[in-house]
């Protein structure tokens, strides 16, 4: 008799923590912007170079530099609005990464694929800033289900940080050119 008390109030807490747990991811924000920004020492012609052109990307981007294996593909146009790369890694996987919109030299929207997940849409906003550029990269978009609001929850601390990494390799890319 004591056994099966303490069966069936286990079993009432363990379904009170899974309600609890699913009423949680139901009432989590699903949306998700995650952005940084530098100030780039340099005007916003010469750091839009570095973005509209996809070949430029190798030069700074942190997935790049942290898996070697990346090779990239690229579409017929590889600069500019359409412009598109794909990319195949023993690492990181594949996807396609195009760009969306593209107004120079202010702002552009990019929409990354990873082979076999869901799309997330990226941004970058050039503003003058004295006589350098504030370059901000951001992703936005939305986790949808239960489980979306604890994926929003993790996603500054799974691509902000390679962000700051690639805004600061962007910067020394763009200052080795201005030499």
């Amino acid at each position: 008799m004591k056994l099966n008390r303490i069966v069936g109030i286990s079993g009432i807490v363990v379904a009170v923590l899974i309600g609890l747990f699913l009423v949680v991811g139901a009432v989590l924000p699903k949306r998700y912007d995650v952005s940084r920004t530098r100030t780039i020492d340099a005007p916003p012609d010469a750091v839009w170079a570095h973005l509209v052109d996809l070949h430029a990307h190798e030069a700074w981007s942190p997935w790049k530099a942290r898996d070697p294996s990346m090779v990239f593909t690229y579409g017929e146009s590889a600069a500019g609005e359409g412009a598109v790369y794909t990319w195949t890694s023993d690492n990181s996987g594949a996807g396609t990464y195009t760009i969306v919109e593209a107004e120079a030299p202010r702002r552009m929207t990019t929409r990354i694929q990873f082979e076999g997940m869901g799309a997330s849409d990226g941004y970058w906003r050039l503003e003058p800033a004295g006589e350098g550029t504030a370059v901000t990269w951001g992703f936005a978009g939305e986790n949808g289900g239960i489980m979306g609001g604890y994926f929003t929850l993790m996603m500054d601390s799974a691509v902000g940080a390679d962000f700051e990494d690639g805004l600061a390799r962007l910067d020394a890319a763009v200052t080795a050119d201005a030499k």
